[in-house]
């Protein structure tokens, strides 16, 4: 990333993989068996702040529900802009399972948004194990 002449910010991954970092200890992989050939040796790799916040090497890490699989998006999040694709729908229902009979209504609001990523090459992507 930084021979592309982006600057990593942000991690975003899979909530299993931010749960095994906050209890790594030196030698072990994030499976928690010994490392055979990179031990974790810095006590200061993995820190968490006063606010909370994760960090690997001073980059925030952030679990989100749509990574799955121990994966990893390590990038330029300033590279990466959430696009409204629809705008605000409301759509009501009488007619969904036993609402008709017991006189209810269904409400159903939903947005469809998505991200655009400008540059692709200021991302990579990792499978930890």
């Amino acid at each position: 990333l930084l021979i592309a002449k982006y600057r990593p910010n942000a991690i975003a991954v899979d909530p299993s993989v931010w749960a095994a970092l906050l209890v790594l200890q030196p030698g072990r992989t994030l499976a928690g068996a010994p490392a055979a050939t990179i031990p974790y040796s810095n006590p200061f790799v993995v820190t968490v702040d006063a606010n909370g916040v994760v960090r690997v090497l001073g980059i925030p890490v952030y679990p989100v529900n749509w990574l799955t699989g121990n994966r990893v998006i390590v990038g330029d999040w300033t590279k990466v802009a959430i696009v409204e694709s629809e705008g605000l729908i409301m759509r009501q229902s009488d007619s969904h399972a036993s609402i008709f009979t017991a006189n209810e209504i269904a409400f159903l609001l939903e947005r469809v948004q998505n991200v655009v990523v400008f540059r692709p090459d200021g991302f990579v992507t990792a499978v930890m194990s």
